[in-house]
């Protein structure tokens, strides 16, 4: 956007905040009410009048404070300090031009001053109650509890497998035999930059389809479930003795498995202690929000206010189809 002159906003002013004596500005101030000009410190030398508002050397000092010092340090060059006062006077004349055109009153307008006065509103009400928030240590051992398998979480690993299954002795020799030859192919594959070269013995020799296409990924798994699902043999292998990268040939107890560990995560275990002001943050949080609630209600129940339910439930959401009947059930 250009940088417009402060005599230009002069002109704009003349045009929009004539002689408050003048038939048009009587008309103006019947028609939208008086100008709402803004507070500012009348002391310290004039710098600009816009209309009825006078910007002094004070005024625009305590503006400048609520920059930021970045802001604020550029404003020593005269050239900078120049243009801030320029814009300073622009948006009040844009202001008082803009009252002038009714602009005030518009919808779009209307509903961004509701939107203000709900949120300080509500700021002020809840500063009120502030004290209340704090939680107790009674509250905080609750949330604790109710959170503990977030803070506390056991290790795991992640395997992509390649499984046969077995249901005789026979079997099973040819089952690891065949594994063992697919692990020396996979090696090799590897050692020449292949990476996916256990994929492609997964989909043909895996015989688990529910992970054969996903490149035999199992995600990632707790001791106690490796157990659950190969037993205690492979999930000591796998905790204890693999590494990140390691290839193994596992029996389970009615398959051979090819398991490749894609990853590794390690324990967690936080205190109470550890999280306490992770939980003080969250329960001043739904404090609030419950002291919100509670205030909202009471607030319409002194209005009167009431939600008409039948009508509610005959409303449809524009743009969104009417839900289709189920066919052939009762």
């Amino acid at each position: 956007m250009p940088r417009i002159p402060v005599w230009l906003c002069g002109v704009w002013l003349t045009a929009a905040c004539a002689d408050a004596k003048t038939p048009g500005q009587e008309a103006t101030a019947a028609a939208f009410g008086a100008y709402p000009a803004p507070e500012v410190l009348t002391t310290g030398e004039t710098v600009a009048t816009v209309g009825n508002v006078v910007i002094t050397t004070d005024e625009l000092t305590k503006r400048m404070m609520t920059l930021n010092p970045f802001v604020r340090g550029q404003l020593s060059d005269p050239t900078q300090l120049r243009r801030w006062v320029e814009n300073e006077v622009r948006v009040e004349a844009l202001a008082q031009r803009a009252w002038s055109k009714g602009v005030q009153n518009q919808p779009a307008v209307q509903a961004r001053i509701r939107a203000l006065l709900v949120e300080l509103v509500t700021r002020q009400e809840m500063k009120a109650s502030e004290r209340g928030l704090e939680p107790n240590d009674a509250e905080l051992i609750r949330e604790y509890e109710a959170r503990r398998d977030e803070f506390n979480k056991p290790a795991k690993v992640r395997l992509s497998q390649i499984v046969r299954y077995v249901d005789t002795p026979a079997e099973r020799a040819r089952a690891k035999k065949l594994l063992e030859k697919i692990r020396g192919e996979v090696i090799a594959g590897q050692k020449r930059n292949d990476h996916r070269v256990f994929a492609k013995a997964t989909k043909e020799h895996s015989q688990d389809e529910s992970t054969r296409l996903a490149s035999g990924d199992l995600k990632f798994l707790t001791r106690a479930e490796l157990v659950e699902r190969y037993g205690d043999g492979v999930a000591k292998q796998s905790f204890d003795e693999a590494e990140v990268g390691d290839l193994y040939v596992a029996e389970a107890p009615n398959a051979v498995v090819l398991f490749k560990m894609t990853g590794r995560r390690k324990a967690v275990s936080r205190s109470l202690e550890e999280v306490r002001s992770q939980l003080r943050g969250v329960l001043i949080q739904k404090n609030r929000q419950a002291q919100l609630d509670a205030w909202s209600t009471e607030l319409l129940a002194k209005s009167g206010v009431e939600i008409d339910e039948g009508v509610l439930g005959k409303m449809s959401i524009p743009g969104v189809p009417a839900p289709t009947p189920a066919v052939g059930t009762d």
